[in-house]
């Protein structure tokens, strides 16, 4: 929640900072730019931070080096902020970003609903079993 916080706060504080001109007159469009990149910048620093070990936990037993997908994770996400502060290079920053999200949102979404690799396994074998009942009958 922290991090749309941020998001919210930031946007709406620079909105009204850029139509000011305080420190200089920029749209809405930058405002988000900049409130974006500093929302990705606080949650890439959950990567090496107190959250660090809960983010290793979140990856699937499949995956390898579970410390070095997070480390990584950590620094597109650097990378993905910095891109959206270059304005020749923001949409293509966006794009990135916005399949990034797409690519990790099963595990956020996993974890908050606290479904545990097993209970997807279990969850597979039943509607494998239910399906092929019914081809059976």
């Amino acid at each position: 929640m922290t991090p749309f916080i941020l998001l919210l706060t930031l946007f709406l504080l620079l909105n009204i900072l850029g139509r000011l001109g305080i420190p200089f007159s920029f749209g809405w469009w930058t405002a988000l730019r900049i409130s974006l990149a500093a929302m990705f910048l606080l949650t890439a620093s959950a990567h090496w931070g107190r959250r660090r070990a809960d983010l290793i936990r979140m990856i699937p037993p499949r995956f390898p080096r579970p410390d070095l997908l997070v480390s990584i994770t950590g620094v597109l996400e650097i990378l993905g902020a910095v891109g959206l502060l270059i304005p020749t290079i923001a949409p293509f920053a966006g794009l990135s970003l916005s399949l990034f999200l797409l690519a990790v949102f099963p595990a956020n979404a996993i974890l908050r609903c606290g479904i545990t690799e097993s209970s997807l396994d279990y969850a597979s074998r039943n509607k494998d079993q239910v399906t092929r009942g019914a081809h059976d009958a």
